[in-house]
């Protein structure tokens, strides 16, 4: 497993149970003393952030996926993502539903109702555990035929149920909204601008009063719109109270969001009964909390009174709103909770480690839609395949530390019939290279394809012609490498050299300390094939600051540097810069007897031009540039 994808699985979790821990500890403070902690309008004790930044989020993607991959390749990104969202909330929904009753007897309500929101969190960087290949678990095959079927009957019911669930909320709103008046008892105003301060409200919310309802309630969720209702009935100054104090709870943290939050999910899991039963205690988790909340540190006669409002208030909320006492069905385990005190564990650890394994069971399970032999996924969608250099090491390491070699002499036939019959399932679009960690790892540079493959990967990190195969594929059977070697023929002269770049290697002498030479930085001034236009040249200037050579060491006097290029120029210069304002001067390289000079005896730059033919009529204007920098004077 990649250290970035451990480094999110530590920290990310670790920040969201410390923020948990902090809004928590907050909330109980403050309820208690009844004063306020701290002074910061608008404070918000949501858990990091809102949840509505998952469906953001994928809603963003939807759009720009298309636009940045066309719109064949960003319709199929999307699909898998989308059928990844539906798994990942289905299975651990269905999870956490199960545990559900434990966990309720031995955490707080709070912690249950933040592990219902935690999948939003992962949608915080879309990409946090795609651009980091695992193998997974489970790979659920589709063929394209019936992936397209099932997203497009998903994609009805999706729409369909949010359009429903919207216009649920828009109508209910309509409804309660339509009669509403405005609370003018100045009594109860007052304590309705008090609990606002107390919970450092910046800017205030409607009180109304509504004919509609039988429970008090908020409804809307930008600071235009919220509206919080009481049904047409008395109540008494501590009864209000504690409605004004679950109320605003609910409002700074955010829960109209988590309630349109749960509506996404079972919109995305339309046809999932046990999502659907999911979101209900969820809701219901929710509406604990600020129970939990409120009650926290009353004693047996205030808990009591507030059972006794709950079934007097119980009633039915519809649409995004928060509830006092919503549904009938979740009250008998309501009241169980609030007359009788239980002392829960606070939950932090339990969030923060449900988070983290989350995030490293992301990529698990994968359904893919592109699977077969590598004949049939790769090599037979190109009409001519010209393979150029091959590498290859033998424990899956970097190529740089391991054989290179160019292969000029291949059997076509036999090549691609070991190759061609592996068999690969595509399990991630993300081009960042897996873990070749064990065993052979090829690669295999076509013209127009580039691919890595080793007994557990192919790795197509380039594909000009059809970007779509691009991406990380599962071996599922056995690579013959016997085959696949013994139909390259390493031993083959180039008939054809392609144009190598020119490189410059210095020594530096005497150097005690180093033996080996350095490479000079470079850059392309020009590039010309003959009977071709010149190519343009975009690279960075000369960067004398990351420039490397000598820097602090002492030389003596006569000290010399010799240059060794990759192939002869057809002539160089080399211009010395004193870093000290020295005069500076040139030399030529012709005047260099076995391309070796002397050395200023003061710190310096130095800077090679040259003109270099390459294979294939190809002519470069380089610079090369290092510095000797000796040591300071004390």
């Amino acid at each position: 497993m990649s250290f970035p994808r451990i480094f999110w699985a530590i920290f990310f979790p670790a920040l969201i149970a410390w923020s948990f821990s902090t809004q928590m500890e907050y909330e109980r403070t403050a309820n208690r003393l009844g004063v306020i902690l701290e002074k910061r309008p608008g404070r918000i004790t949501s858990v990091y952030h809102s949840p509505l930044i998952m469906p953001g989020m994928l809603l963003v993607l939807a759009v720009a996926a298309p636009l940045a991959m066309g719109l064949r390749q960003g319709l199929d990104y999307l699909l898998g993502l989308m059928l990844e969202v539906f798994l990942l909330l289905s299975v651990y929904y269905v999870i956490l539903l199960c545990c559900l009753p434990l966990l309720r007897r031995v955490f707080s309500a709070r912690a249950c109702a933040t592990l219902w929101i935690l999948p939003a969190f992962l949608y915080w960087l879309p990409h946090m555990w795609r651009n980091y290949p695992i193998q997974p678990r489970l790979v659920l095959k589709l063929s394209p035929h019936l992936a397209m079927i099932l997203a497009a009957v998903w994609l009805v019911g999706f729409v369909a149920v949010l359009v429903w669930k919207i216009a649920v909320h828009l109508l209910f709103r309509r409804e309660v909204l339509a009669d509403a008046y405005p609370v003018t008892d100045p009594e109860i105003l007052a304590l309705w601008e008090r609990e606002m301060r107390l919970i450092e409200r910046k800017k205030p919310i409607s009180l109304l009063y509504s004919e509609k309802i039988v429970s008090p309630m908020t409804i809307g969720k930008n600071d235009k719109a919220i509206r919080t209702l009481l049904p047409q009935r008395s109540f008494t100054t501590n009864e209000l109270q504690l409605i004004f104090r679950h109320e605003l709870r609910h409002v700074q943290r955010l829960d109209v969001d988590t309630k349109m939050f749960y509506a996404f999910c079972q919109a995305m899991c339309w046809f999932n009964p046990l999502v659907w039963i999911a979101m209900d205690k969820a809701a219901a988790d929710l509406e604990l909390s600020c129970d939990e909340m409120v009650l926290y540190g009353k004693n047996e006669g205030e808990r009591r009174q507030y059972a006794e409002l709950l079934l007097d208030s119980a009633g039915d909320d519809r649409g995004f709103t928060t509830c006092l006492s919503a549904s009938a069905k979740t009250l008998r385990y309501r009241l169980k909770n609030v007359v009788k005190e239980r002392r829960r564990l606070t939950g932090s650890l339990l969030v923060g480690l449900s988070l983290a394994a989350l995030l490293l069971c992301c990529g698990m399970v994968v359904v893919s839609r592109t699977y077969g032999t590598v004949d049939e996924v790769v090599l037979s969608r190109f009409e001519t395949l010209e393979l150029g250099t091959v590498y290859s090491t033998e424990d899956g390491s970097d190529y740089s530390y391991g054989k290179e070699e160019e292969v000029f002499a291949w059997d076509e036939a036999a090549l691609k019939a070991a190759l061609g019959k592996v068999q690969v399932t595509k399990v991630m679009d993300s081009t960042a290279e897996p873990d070749f960690s064990d065993g052979s790892r090829i690669y295999f540079g076509f013209y127009g394809l580039w691919m890595d493959l080793s007994d557990e990967w192919l790795w197509i990190h380039n594909s000009h012609d059809m970007q779509e195969l691009r991406g990380v594929y599962r071996v599922d059977s056995p690579v013959d490498w016997e085959a696949i070697f013994a139909a390259l023929d390493f031993d083959a002269p180039d008939p054809d050299p392609s144009p190598v770049r020119p490189r410059l290697h210095y020594y530096v002498s005497p150097r005690e300390y180093s033996e080996e030479p350095m490479m000079a930085e470079d850059r392309l001034l020009k590039r010309t094939s003959f009977g071709e236009p010149v190519l343009p040249v975009d690279e960075p200037l000369t960067n004398w600051d990351h420039a490397g050579g000598i820097h602090g060491y002492a030389l003596p006097e006569g000290a010399t540097v010799r240059f060794e290029f990759n192939y002869a120029p057809t002539w160089y210069t080399v211009e010395v810069i004193g870093q000290n304002g020295e005069e500076p001067y040139t030399v030529q390289g012709e005047d260099l007897p076995e391309n070796t000079m002397e050395l200023a005896s003061y710190s310096a730059n130095y800077r090679i031009k040259g003109h270099f033919r390459s294979h294939r009529n190809t002519a470069y204007d380089m610079e090369f540039y290092f510095q000797i920098e000796l040591p300071t004077e004390e």
